[in-house]
């Protein structure tokens, strides 16, 4: 089961890296975000390191239950609130001078950010596409992607969308310190290591965690993808797409 989990992940995440890099191959460039110079990286990864633990705070406020109540026709939108709190200290980082959303890698302009986001939607759709054909269940693909674009994901969206913008801001300050080959390997490394205390806590084995290599493999390819494009926006809609097919029940009582 676990394999083919990991199956229709790398199908999905692996197709649209894969298209991204051939884009950017042919490009020979990346020209959707303007380079932000990080003058002091070591600095800035200590303030992404005190940001992460205000966010596990704020985190363990959330799961005590001090958070806006999200029920309701306007739950989703009040369950975004709560996620931009939880994250606020660290998209805070990105309204000071010389570290706006550029040092996250969200193109400059609104018809740049405009194009990223409608190429990110129809690489969402390639994603499924292949998802759903290394599921053995392509039939699915209207419904799947109806179920999908839904006011009730909205929430998910948000959270993934500041995730992402984590992601990028680690990526650029790291690449700063360390290059980019060993800003990739860390990110993906830290994100695969991330879900450890998770999984020990369901029950998980040590042998269950060896699952998590492949992760790091996949991890590599889709920074790598986000690094040669220096852009976030397009892996957004395609990271939203994939979490609610693996989490939610969008595809899961289906498959």
């Amino acid at each position: 089961m676990e394999g083919a989990h990991h199956l229709r992940l790398l199908a999905g995440y692996g197709t649209v890296s894969l298209i991204v890099l051939v884009w950017t191959a042919w490009r020979r460039t990346a020209p959707t975000t303007r380079r932000v110079d990080i003058v002091r990286p070591g600095w800035e990864l200590g303030l992404i390191g005190l940001s992460v633990v205000a966010l596990i705070g704020l985190g363990q406020l959330y799961q005590a239950g001090v958070r806006l109540p999200a029920t309701g026709p306007l739950g989703p939108l009040l369950e975004s609130l709560n996620q931009a709190l939880i994250f606020a200290p660290l998209w805070l980082l990105l309204l000071r001078p010389g570290h706006g959303l550029a040092s996250a890698w969200v193109p400059d302009g609104r018809r740049r950010a405009v194009l990223s986001g409608a190429s990110g939607l129809g690489l969402a759709c390639v994603a499924v596409v292949a998802f759903l054909i290394a599921a053995g269940a392509l039939q699915q693909v209207g419904e799947v992607l109806a179920a999908l674009v839904t006011w009730q994901h909205v929430d998910e969206a948000v959270q993934v969308a500041l995730e992402d913008l984590a992601i990028a801001m680690l990526l650029v300050r790291l690449g700063a310190l360390t290059g980019k080959g060993w800003a990739i390997g860390i990110t993906a490394s830290l994100f695969a290591a991330g879900h450890v205390p998770a999984l020990l806590s369901d029950g998980a084995e040590a042998s269950d965690v060896l699952w998590l290599l492949p992760d790091v493999g996949l991890g590599l390819l889709v920074l790598i993808a986000i690094t040669r494009a220096r852009n976030i926006l397009w892996f957004w809609p395609v990271h939203v797409a994939m979490d609610l097919m693996q989490f939610d029940s969008v595809f899961g009582r289906a498959a």
